[in-house]
């Protein structure tokens, strides 16, 4: 009887490892940040990047005054820094990938900075 009860809890253990998985995965998604982590980057630096490099011709971000539709909108997904370095960096979809034209810090700078404007 015993052994039923460990292969019973089996699938519920399982269960709870997915949900935790998937919980990590939505909380990256919508732009979980850590409260008090410092943010990787000049927000500043980053601004003066997204405009140069053209980011708002595809993406809408408001304080960017950009309304770009062929990229996501970044106020409404509200990225977090990791996944806009990581977008960045490998492109994907219709985004082409920056990095090997842009320096890790840049693209840092372009995620605290989109970071920082949707947060």
């Amino acid at each position: 009887m015993k052994n039923l009860g460990r292969k019973a809890s089996l699938p519920v253990l399982a269960a709870v490892a997915a949900t935790a998985v998937l919980g990590v995965v939505f909380a990256q998604v919508a732009g979980a940040h850590t409260a008090g982590t410092p943010l990787i980057g000049s927000v500043a630096a980053g601004k003066t990047l997204f405009k140069a490099q053209g980011c708002g011709k595809c993406h809408t971000l408001a304080a960017a005054k950009s309304t770009g539709t062929i990229g996501p909108n970044l106020n409404k997904i509200k990225p977090s820094q990791a996944l806009v370095a990581k977008q960045v960096t490998t492109g994907g979809g219709f985004m082409p990938s920056f990095g090997g034209t842009l320096k890790k810090a840049q693209i840092d700078d372009i995620a605290a900075y989109v970071y920082s404007s949707t947060h």
